[in-house]
């Protein structure tokens, strides 16, 4: 779909690191790399969802870190986003070198052509090993993680299920606000 090669870490804990140690690998990598101008990180990673691995490798690499891209465009030494936020998109921008880290439904995959298929099978594929290729120790890495599992324990959440009726919806309103009033949802200072 467009790249030019690819380069594959081997995960040495098997997506179960937590996202400090996925940031050294990461670092390591891109400094293998040489210099780049965008870092993309996905929405969602192997660091159990925590969503610590961009700013994290942001703070490591002492790049700009632009989260919950949707769109982006590159010109000159400046890279412009969309970024989604909870009630509204901003636009903002950022000078290269810069970490972006793409929101969920940003850039879907485009269908390719059997000839792109092909094409992309003649594409470089390296593959790297932590140790061997990066220099970093296994047991150094695992230092380096804070998080350690202490319990797990299921959470029961009880939900209620009321319906109400009528075609007076300041009534319905008010029946409303009653039926939160009783099960609790509103502190005393709210009422």
């Amino acid at each position: 779909m467009g790249v030019d090669e690819v380069v594959l870490v081997a995960d040495p804990f098997s997506g179960e690191a937590e996202g400090g140690v996925a940031v050294r690998i990461l670092e390591a990598a891109l400094d293998r790399l040489g210099p780049v101008d965008v870092v993309v990180c996905g929405f969602a990673s192997d660091d159990g969802y925590s969503q610590q691995v961009p700013p994290g490798s942001r703070s490591a690499m002492c790049l700009p870190h632009l989260a919950n891209v949707r769109s982006l465009t590159v010109e000159g030494g400046t890279l412009t986003a969309d970024r989604n936020l909870e009630d509204r998109v901003e636009m903002v921008s950022a000078p290269l070198p810069v970490l972006v880290s793409v929101d969920e439904e940003a850039f879907p995959p485009r269908r390719t052509t059997l000839m792109d298929a092909l094409k992309a099978k003649q594409k470089p594929v390296h593959s790297w090993d932590v140790e061997v290729d990066l220099g970093l120790a296994t047991a150094d890495l695992e230092a380096v993680a804070h998080v350690s599992e202490v319990r797990v324990h299921g959470v029961v959440v009880k939900r209620r299920q009321e319906v109400l009726t009528g075609s007076d919806m300041g009534d319905l309103a008010d029946r409303f606000i009653d039926a939160l009033v009783e099960a609790g949802a509103f502190t005393e200072s709210q009422r």
